[in-house]
């Protein structure tokens, strides 16, 4: 960290008494709205060239990693340089993205070990940011694949995102060191990336006036979205200040928790994890934010009219926390991984998709052993979940208050299944995960085995009048359309 911003980071540290990453998180997030602001205010697109504009994002992205990780940005640096020669000087239509995705995922697998070698849970150094860029390399190498072929040949929703023109260092810098995003991200594709600095988003939506016709809206505000994500974000943030402390996620495998009642340690569960999920909703609802500042993130409007800016949004905690069944839960967290694991892994492998897509996004974490418990979890939990959905929800179809009432067991399910399942990952290591889940006698795996193990039942299929089945996500896990039509999810 830069001299001065350290400085000033410890002094706040000390007069509010919280984290010193923490505090330096939020110290710059606070910088990049004041940028944002001032960005979409001076540089919009109207009013400067798009050059004007890469360069501005670089150099201020530049500035904001060096004051954050001081001199490991290189990392940063090498690893992007490294990977844009490759998918220049490489034959984009044979193997260039898969070398693209083989480097930039060895160099963070070499730093997430050392981070794991280290023991180190908590600090925030350039790691996070090497997993944003390394989403955004490897999906940009693929779209430029993607580009080289016929579309004929190409996925359809690839080739919305094929990119046929090759970006020059100044566009491609931008992209992956612009400073809305330059910290814990969010991901974005390159295509809406570059739409948004050369201001064609405004012109792939339009908006039906008083007299019914279709125009194109100039700079719609942002101001409503802005406030609103800035309030959530920091009422969570005070929520988190004041009682995360209390409810430590670790304590689950504490000795305490694990030998009192178990409706007491099922509350303690709740509890701890929900404030554990805020740290990191709070987190990515305030780049959002940030992004939304900057003019980054609009996705055309609403039916009355209203612009969106969701374009770049990766939770939905509304839905989430409010989910019907796990597909909705699961739909509504870390969008925007689930996005680039679709794009770059389960549209591609042509075997095994759902395991090899955990596995992924496994590695992408890194190399604790919760990531890996998870991954073999989760991806049972996942087929146990469809095949008990395909099996038995048909027969509450027959009329609204059936379906109501099974969508209120299922809400409950949820509610409490979703927690036992993913504590997992914020305990670590094997120690702690075997004696939290040796308390509640493994209970919840032993259910999703049992169901596995159930043979299928044939049942009349009926279909609900305009439905509209989400896509299937599980940490970047995400069926097709066609895929989730026919299974009936």
């Amino acid at each position: 960290m830069a001299p001065g911003v350290q400085y000033f980071v410890t002094a706040l540290c000390q007069l509010t008494g919280a984290e010193e990453a923490e505090t330096q998180f939020v110290v710059f997030q606070g910088i990049c709205l004041i940028l944002a602001v001032l960005y979409r205010h001076f540089l919009s697109p109207n009013k400067v060239t798009a050059t004007t504009r890469h360069v501005v994002t670089t150099v201020l992205g530049l500035y904001i990693g060096i004051c954050s990780f001081s001199w490991s940005i290189c990392h940063l640096f090498l690893q992007s340089t490294v990977a844009y020669v490759l998918m220049k000087v490489m034959d984009p239509t044979r193997r260039m993205p898969q070398v693209v995705f083989v480097f930039t995922m060895g160099y963070l697998c070499v730093i997430q070990l050392r981070k794991a070698l280290d023991n180190d849970l908590t600090s925030a150094d350039y790691s996070t940011s090497m997993m944003i860029i390394t989403m955004r390399i490897t999906d940009l190498a693929y779209s430029i694949h993607d580009g080289s072929k016929e579309k004929s040949k190409v996925y359809p929703k690839h080739n919305e995102l094929s990119i046929r023109h090759f970006p020059t260092p100044l566009e491609y810098y931008s992209y992956i060191f612009h400073f809305q995003g330059i910290l814990i991200g969010p991901f974005c594709y390159y295509k809406d990336y570059v739409n948004y600095i050369e201001g064609k988003d405004l012109l792939l939506h339009t908006k039906e006036d008083q007299f019914g016709k279709r125009t194109v809206a100039n700079e719609p505000s942002a101001l409503v979205a802005v406030l609103g994500k800035l309030a959530c974000s920091i009422g969570m943030m005070v929520l988190v200040a004041v009682a995360g402390p209390k409810f430590p996620v670790l304590e689950n495998a504490s000795d305490e928790i694990v030998n009192s009642s178990i409706p007491y340690r099922i509350a303690y569960l709740l509890v701890s994890l929900k404030l554990c999920e805020m740290r990191y909703v709070l987190a990515w609802v305030l780049v959002d934010a940030i992004c939304n500042a900057s003019g980054l993130g609009f996705n055309g409007y609403h039916p009355n009219g209203k612009p969106k800016w969701d374009l770049v949004t990766n939770v939905h905690y509304h839905k989430y926390v409010t989910a019907v069944n796990f597909k909705q839960n699961i739909d509504s967290w870390n969008i925007g991984t689930a996005r680039w694991l679709k794009h770059v892994c389960y549209d591609r492998v042509p075997f095994l998709k759902e395991v090899l897509t955990f596995l992924l996004s496994a590695v992408w974490h890194g190399f604790f052993f919760s990531y890996y418990w998870c991954v073999t979890t989760l991806a049972p939990l996942v087929l146990a979940s469809r095949k008990l959905r395909r099996n038995v929800r048909p027969h509450f179809l027959h009329s609204s208050q059936s379906k109501e009432r099974y969508d209120w067991l299922t809400r409950f399910v949820t509610v409490f299944s979703t927690p036992y399942f993913t504590v997992s990952f914020q305990l670590y290591t094997f120690h702690r995960i075997i004696k939290f889940y040796s308390g509640f006698y493994f209970i919840g795996h032993i259910i999703v085995l049992l169901i596995l193990l159930l043979p299928n039942r044939k049942s009349i299929q009926k279909s609900e009048p305009n439905s509209n089945e989400p896509n299937y996500v599980m940490n970047g896990l995400q069926q097709t359309e066609d895929e989730t039509s026919k299974k009936d999810l």
